[in-house]
């Protein structure tokens, strides 16, 4: 402006953070993440995953916080390696995300009358 001063509002840096992954499945799995020194996961910090044994890895093993403030890769899911030993895939009933089984149990129950 004409008396020197700068016209508008400051601009204001903000530093791009991403929310907080889980652990695969509540103990079938580890994360590690490299955080910055206030623990709060930012642009460019990665988190990696592992499986306990008799598990297996599906989904991303490293993630990366993005400049948009989400992670790179697909979640990542611990398997139980006897599911798969058994016939099953990713998508069988035995995979475990958040600590909750995934997929449908289907029961059937026969009952034969006798006359």
């Amino acid at each position: 402006q004409s008396d020197g001063s700068w016209s508008g509002s400051d601009d204001v840096c903000r530093r791009v953070s991403c929310p907080s992954l889980m652990d695969p499945n509540y103990g079938s799995g580890m994360i590690n993440c490299s955080l910055g020194d206030d623990g709060v996961t930012s642009y460019e910090d990665t988190c990696s995953f592992t499986c306990n044994t008799s598990y297996e890895l599906t989904g991303s093993d490293t993630r990366t916080c993005q400049i948009d403030g989400s992670w790179s890769g697909v979640t990542t899911i611990c398997i139980n390696a006897s599911v798969l030993g058994s016939g099953g895939s990713t998508g069988s009933s035995g995979a475990v995300i958040g600590g909750a089984v995934a997929g449908v149990l289907i029961v059937v129950i026969v009952v034969t009358i006798l006359v």
